[in-house]
């Protein structure tokens, strides 16, 4: 194995079982191509998220590509992930891939959250090198970790005026003065993610939302937010496609964080919204109700304690076609003493139009399914009844299948023998995988889930 890979791909063994592991972020159809590219010499995209079993990609496969893109067999990097939890990279794999990172298009960065100095890892200095004085031609970045702070922003806002999508994650040194700055000045930006930033606050938050041209927004773990957000505040949002609050259940006391029913009213009534995903933001019935006139919203994702009512839901789906402005086509709902969900409400949701289905909580049998004609995909998390598969880690499509739909989860195809007939695809969720999947790298929902879509 390692003479084939060395021999006819000239790559080193660690770099070439990172292609394989391509399969994890797109699918396997781009795996061999990218041999073909290397063989050819003319390797300018390159994915280092290796299998942590196998052979992980070390910084020897960072120096390999310099090397080759400095004897001019190589343009440069123009797609490169690096990261010090999936793999072993550090500050010395980081300075020596930064040579050639002048065409960079897009950039995975992964560094680990709570950095201890003297561990060998990725750092501030890494990121920085990588970003040089700035990277002209940079479209996508996802920012994982301690390593990011304000410096490295600072470097996108004046140095990459071409940025359209930005995610921030677990970044305890990010402030958010820091990140409304970026947000203001990079003119192109319409996607932008802040997943778990522990130094911004509600108030910030809504300042950065404000911008008039974003159109895909993530904010997870902003517990402070949906309280303060008014009327007002939403409806400068006129441009929003997709949006997610997602807020981690926590005390049980107070499970959700309540968003005021005007500006629920003002978020049904966003004129482009196509898809919208809240977890434990309590918006009762009053944003169902505003939703009804929308004709753009293709996909909801209500998640833990929402508030709204199954006869609110079902009026929602029954007024959505009498109106004729388009079916919802998919539902993500965690049922609830307010929002019992049955054999005999599944039907009803798939007969008012939902095609793709996610439930968490419902009391729903096998027979049940067999029962719903139409329905092309069910993902089921704490359904007591169902006995499927264990749940499924990864979150791909197996290699060399195709993707089944918006799914793209690995298929649990039900057996024939007393099981599911065999057309739909059910999965079953453990305990700790969140009901939304559209945020979740592998996906292609649409044309704003742009992760893992540059290898593509």
């Amino acid at each position: 194995m390692a003479s084939l890979a060395d021999q006819r791909c000239f790559l080193p063994l660690d770099l070439a079982f990172s292609f394989l592991a391509w399969r994890d972020l797109v699918p396997a159809s781009a795996v061999s191509p990218a041999f073909l590219r290397a063989q050819a010499g003319a390797l300018c995209c390159c994915s280092l998220a290796g299998p942590v079993t196998a052979l992980p990609c070390s910084d020897g496969a960072l120096r390999w590509l310099a090397r080759r893109a400095a004897c001019g067999v190589s343009p440069g990097v123009e797609f490169l992930k690096i990261s010090a939890t999936a793999c072993r990279h550090t500050d010395a794999g980081a300075l020596a891939v930064s040579t050639v990172c002048e065409p960079l298009r897009v950039l995975h960065f992964h560094s680990k959250v709570a950095l201890r100095e003297s561990s060998a890892t990725l750092s501030p200095r890494g990121l920085q090198a990588l970003l040089g004085s700035g990277r002209p031609a940079l479209l996508r970045a996802v920012l994982h970790g301690d390593a990011v702070t304000d410096a490295a922003l600072e470097i996108l806002s004046a140095g990459s005026p071409l940025l359209q999508a930005l995610w921030l994650s677990c970044s305890a040194q990010v402030s958010a003065g820091a990140v409304r700055k970026l947000a203001i000045s990079a003119l192109q930006l319409q996607d932008l993610r802040l997943d778990s930033l522990r130094s911004a606050f509600a108030g910030d938050f809504k300042e950065v939302l404000a911008m008039p041209r974003l159109q895909c927004v993530l904010v997870a773990d902003a517990v402070q937010l949906p309280p303060v957000l008014s009327a007002s505040d939403v409806q400068r949002w006129q441009a929003m496609r997709r949006l997610a609050i997602l807020i981690e259940a926590g005390c049980p006391i107070c499970p959700s964080r309540p968003l005021d029913h005007w500006a629920a009213e003002a978020l049904g009534q966003l004129p482009c919204l196509e898809s919208l995903a809240l977890a434990n933001v309590c918006v009762g019935d009053h944003l169902l109700q505003a939703l009804h006139g929308s004709v753009t919203l293709c996909a909801l994702s209500l998640e833990g304690d929402h508030g709204a009512t199954l006869p609110g839901i079902c009026g929602l789906l029954r007024a959505r076609g009498r109106a004729g402005a388009g079916l919802l086509e998919e539902l993500q709902l965690t049922a609830g003493l307010t929002c019992q969900v049955d054999d005999a409400v599944l039907l009803c949701f798939v007969r008012l139009g939902i095609t793709y289905l996610t439930l968490e909580g419902a009391n729903i049998s096998k027979d049940g399914i067999r029962r719903c004609a139409g329905l092309q995909a069910l993902r089921a998390k704490s359904c007591g009844e169902l006995d499927l598969l264990p749940p499924v880690a990864r979150l791909g499509p197996p290699p060399r299948k195709k993707k089944p739909g918006p799914f793209a989860a690995k298929a649990l195809k039900a057996k024939t023998d007393g099981g599911l007939a065999s057309g739909w695809d059910v999965r079953l969720l453990g305990s700790d995988q969140q009901l939304c999947h559209w945020w979740q790298k592998g996906y292609r929902y649409d044309d704003m889930s742009w992760y893992g879509l540059e290898h593509a």
